[in-house]
């Protein structure tokens, strides 16, 4: 059986290992040196090297003639039996299924024992984070004073879970996803030695998809070659992983700015029609915005996607931001939905009613009973100038003009008249209508709390420390809302003052209100929208 082109193209010397470039010093000065921790915690993504590193230093340590001292001698036995995982110098454990206190024990046991050539007992512990509580215990007596014969590498995609006892006693090595440009060139270089012909843009395109894992990158390369029999074309990189072209992104980014409701959700149809999964769509989408920003401040940005002439320029930053945060939170309440055409219907409607939404706020028009509030025409503000201009100034009785206040005594009027124009409670009640036809989800949760006063130009309302309200009207994104709403219905930016109840624990009937609130909110279909 033919070996797979992960474990086929394994590094075997730090040289071959792509990116790391400071891990790899560090552990290859340890290895010139001969100063070497006993106990080490590499952390960092999936396919990433962490355990393909991990048996290139046990080989390291254990070879008797490296070369520049650090790289193992794989012409020796014992180095070559490491490799093949015969070697006593080596022991990888699997966390996952051995995590009991009783599996700590038995390795205790072990340990007792040094390999019979006399070198080095490297264990490799992968996914340590899933050990129990009780297991973490027993193996950090070990690691305070462990045999001199014996060295650990503990492994994880999860550091956070590693208790601090455990990582304190370790030389902690991050090991960070590979670079797209490191991965292409690995793709390329296994392509060449497999004899596998792929059209321009492939290996980008499966860099994108492995999300930085060479292992990844080479299970989605062999993929591929089984699929186009060595002949990979780039729509059929597409196909099988049920992404979309450039074109259908760009349809469907059109349709948004456009605000066409009916050509938006006909292409999703199409899409959906053609196979492609909603995930990757929903991700491409995303990766899509984040280069129009970059594009945006990098002239000559052009990113993993070729950015459509012009298309940057249509696009304000904060409709991105918008439409990237739905899309986020779309995600994560879709998570576990069964895939079919009236989720994407679903998805679409409510990206197209964010990005339309957003398009009103920015523009800095705002609905009043269904009346568009705008700024005046440029032929009414000059007709008001000219007006202004031919008002003959007064003067006295003795014909004399009558000078008008300085500049900075009209300045110190309109501040005191301002101060003395303080905000009604029916301004609130103005305010909150606005806000019903700019966010109607914003509204529904500023709507039920109670209002206690102004102080110029803040409002102050009452709000539970338990509250739906309080970690979602914190928010930027509702910030910026209420400014913009507020700035055009009255004249003025609100500053929201949240005053929070000392009251720790709501009481039954306050529970039910807020659950009343969020099934509102969930009922009119914009669930989601400032949660984080």
């Amino acid at each position: 059986m033919a070996e797979v082109l992960y474990n086929k193209y394994r590094p075997k010397q730090f040289e071959d290992l792509i990116g790391l470039s400071i891990t790899k010093k560090i552990l290859t000065n340890c290895l010139k040196t001969e100063q070497i921790p006993h106990a080490w915690l590499f952390y960092g993504p999936r396919g990433t090297g962490k355990t393909t590193t991990a048996r290139i230093f046990a080989a390291a340590i254990n070879s008797e003639s490296r070369k520049n001292g650090f790289e193992p001698n794989l012409k020796e036995e014992i180095v070559k039996s490491i490799f093949q995982g015969s070697s006593l110098c080596l022991s990888e454990i699997d966390a996952a299924s051995n995590r009991s206190v009783g599996d700590v024990e038995n390795l205790q046991e072990e340990m007792r024992f040094s390999s019979p050539d006399g070198k080095k007992k490297v264990y490799v512990i992968d996914e340590v984070h899933m050990l129990s509580k009780a297991a973490f215990n027993a193996l950090l007596k070990t690691m305070e004073d462990p045999p001199g014969h014996v060295m650990f590498i503990l492994a994880t995609t999860n550091p956070e879970k590693v208790p601090e006892t455990i990582r304190s006693r370790c030389q902690n090595l991050a090991f960070h996803a590979h670079r797209a440009i490191d991965l292409n060139g690995l793709i390329l270089k296994i392509s060449k030695k497999e004899k596998i012909k792929m059209e321009k843009g492939v290996e980008q395109l499966m860099s994108y998809i492995s999300e930085g894992s060479a292992r990844d990158a080479l299970g989605n390369l062999e993929k591929l070659s089984a699929f186009s029999e060595k002949n990979i074309k780039l729509s059929d990189a597409f196909k099988l992983f049920g992404l979309s072209d450039i074109i259908g992104i760009e349809t469907f980014i059109e349709s948004l700015l456009e605000k066409d409701s009916t050509k938006c959700l006909t292409h999703v149809e199409k899409l959906f029609n053609t196979g492609i999964s909603i995930w990757p769509f929903l991700d491409q989408t995303i990766e899509y915005f984040h280069n129009i920003l970059i594009y945006k401040k990098i002239k000559n940005y052009e990113g993993y996607y070729r950015l459509k002439n012009g298309i940057s320029e249509k696009w304000k930053d904060d409709q991105i931001f918008i439409v990237q945060n739905e899309i986020i939170e779309l995600k994560k309440s879709l998570k576990w939905e069964r895939e079919g055409l009236t989720l994407w219907r679903i998805v679409a409607f409510n990206i197209h009613q964010k990005i339309n939404r957003a398009s009103s706020l920015t523009s800095g028009e705002v609905s009043k009973n269904n009346n568009t509030i705008k700024k005046p025409s440029a032929k009414i503000q000059e007709e008001k100038r000219e007006s202004k201009a031919n008002i003959q100034e007064p003067k006295d009785k003795n014909n004399n003009t009558i000078k008008k206040p300085s500049a900075k005594i009209q300045e110190e009027k309109r501040e005191s008249k301002a101060n003395i124009q303080e905000p009604k409670d029916k301004d609130w009640e103005t305010f909150l209508k606005n806000l019903q036809q700019a966010d109607l989800h914003l509204w529904i949760l500023l709507n039920k709390r109670k209002f206690i006063k102004w102080e110029g130009n803040a409002a102050f309302i009452s709000v539970n420390n338990d509250s739906v309200a309080w970690k979602k009207l914190n928010q930027d994104v509702a910030k910026k809302v209420i400014e913009t709403v507020s700035n055009a219905c009255l004249k003025k930016k609100i500053e929201l003052k949240i005053i929070i109840d000392k009251e720790p624990v709501l009481t039954k009937k306050k529970q039910k209100n807020n659950l009343n609130i969020e099934k509102e909110i969930e009922d009119l279909g914009i669930e989601g929208e400032w949660d984080k």
